[in-house]
C-alpha cells in the first residue's frame, strides 16, 4: 500500500489539507506536516525519516515552496533517496514560469528535465486529483477508490470500491498486501478515520472471494459488511454484528 509525504509550504495548508482529506478516502497513509509529529520530537530527524520511510515523496510545487528553505531542504534529501518515488505536484501554470525569479526559473527547469510531474489545476479539482490517484497506485496490485456514503435499497452504506489493476494477483498477495484496514476504522466519534462508525461497510469491485473474506476480518463485532454481487447485481451481507441481518440482500 502507498505511503506518501505531502511536502508543502505552511502557505499552501488549505489546498494540501484537501489533497490529504481525498488521500484518506481512498484509505492512503500519509504523513502532513509536523503536527503528525509526537511531542518530543526532533524535527528535521523526524521529517526526514518519514520521507525515507515513504513510498511517494510529493511535492506541491508553488512559488510558496519554491521560496521555502525548508522545503527545499526536504526535496534534495527525498531525490537521494533510491526507493521513494518523487511526483511532483506542479501549481504554477507553465505560461507563468517566465513571471518567476531567476532561481525560481531554475528550480522549475530542473523538475521539467528530471521529472515527470502532474499539473494541478486547483479550479478543476476533481479532474486534478484523479490524474494524482492514478500516479499514486501505478506500482500497486489493487486500487482502492474513495469511499462514498450511499443509500441502496433504503439503508445506507459506505461503499468502498477496489480495482485489480495487475493480473494475475500474486499467489502470496496476503503475505506482501500491507493494507491494514483496521487502521482506518473509527473506534470513537471524530478520531479522524475514513471508515466511520454506525454505517455498514459494503465491498465492491472485481475480486475473487478470497480476497473479500480476508477484508472482511478486521469488521469482525465491529460493522455490518456487504459484498457485490455482480451475477444478481445486488449487494449481499456476510456479517453482521446482528445475526437476523447476515444473509440480508440489498437491491440496486
Amino acid at each position: 500500500m502507498p505511503k506518501v509525504f505531502l511536502s508543502h509550504s505552511s502557505k499552501d495548508t488549505k489546498l494540501v489539507q484537501k489533497i490529504n482529506s481525498h488521500f484518506k478516502r481512498c484509505l492512503i497513509k500519509t504523513w502532513l506536516d509536523e503536527s503528525d509529529m509526537p511531542g518530543g520530537s526532533h524535527l528535521r530527524n523526524t521529517i526526514e525519516d518519514n520521507i525515507a520511510g515513504s513510498t511517494i515523496f510529493m511535492p506541491l510545487i508553488s512559488q510558496n515552496f519554491c521560496e521555502s528553505n525548508w522545503c527545499n531542504r526536504e526535496w534534495n534529501f527525498a531525490i537521494e533517496e533510491e526507493d521513494v518515488l518523487c511526483i511532483p505536484i506542479m501549481l504554477i501554470d507553465e505560461e507563468f514560469w517566465k513571471d518567476q525569479s531567476e532561481k525560481i526559473q531554475t528550480f522549475l527547469k530542473r523538475i521539467q528535465k528530471q521529472w515527470k510531474y502532474i499539473n494541478f489545476d486547483t479550479y478543476q479539482f476533481d479532474k486534478s486529483i484523479e490524474q494524482v490517484e492514478k500516479a499514486i497506485w501505478t506500482n500497486e496490485p489493487i486500487r482502492i477508490h474513495p469511499i462514498q456514503v450511499k443509500e441502496i435499497s433504503g439503508q445506507t452504506v459506505q461503499e468502498i470500491e477496489f480495482e485489480i489493476l495487475n493480473q494475475p494477483l500474486p499467489t502470496n498477495m496476503l503475505k506482501t498486501w500491507d493494507i491494514r484496514l483496521e487502521d482506518h476504522i473509527s473506534t470513537q466519534d471524530k478520531d479522524g478515520k475514513s471508515i466511520t462508525r454506525g454505517i455498514p461497510v459494503a465491498f465492491a469491485g472485481r475480486l475473487p472471494n478470497w480476497i473479500y473474506t480476508y477484508l472482511s476480518i478486521p469488521f469482525y463485532n465491529k460493522r455490518t459488511v456487504y459484498i457485490y454481487n455482480q451475477v444478481s447485481n445486488e449487494y449481499i451481507c456476510v456479517y453482521s454484528p446482528e445475526p437476523t441481518t447476515t444473509g440480508t440482500v440489498l437491491s440496486i
